[in-house]
């Protein structure tokens, strides 16, 4: 649940912030420089926000104390994997969106919720796949 809204929190703030900076946007997966908005371009300003969108949601999911819900996470080190489980989350759903919108323009057209769909069903993925399965 927590990757799933990483990865809608990064891929929210990615696209603002991008949007709003004064670097180069690129085309994924060609890197040829576009304008900003352009449907699965990114910048670095828009990717480092992402990131930090999984940082966010790393301070609401341990201020909420929703890790002592899962026994991997509230071992010692689970603040850095689950850290991590969530920054990848958010990097990789909005780095998925971009990757398939690139390789297929006519994405552009699917409605916004079915591309949102796969952000979040992407970062909640990513973040089992970090965090491991329960009792592993």
């Amino acid at each position: 649940f927590a990757g799933a809204l990483a990865a809608a929190l990064g891929d929210t703030l990615g696209t603002e912030i991008g949007s709003a900076s004064n670097g180069a946007a690129h085309a994924l997966p060609s890197f040829r420089v576009v304008p900003h908005g352009t449907p699965g371009a990114v910048s670095l300003a828009g990717f480092v926000a992402t990131m930090a969108g999984g940082l966010v949601l790393l301070v609401a999911v341990v201020g909420a104390d929703l890790l002592r819900w899962e026994p991997a996470i509230a071992q010692s080190s689970g603040w850095l994997l689950c850290g991590s489980a969530l920054v990848a989350a958010a990097a990789g759903g909005s780095a998925i969106e971009s990757l398939v919108t690139g390789l297929a323009p006519g994405i552009a057209r699917v409605p916004g919720w079915i591309r949102n769909l796969l952000t979040t069903l992407t970062g909640a993925a990513i973040a089992r796949l970090v965090v491991g399965a329960p009792g592993t």
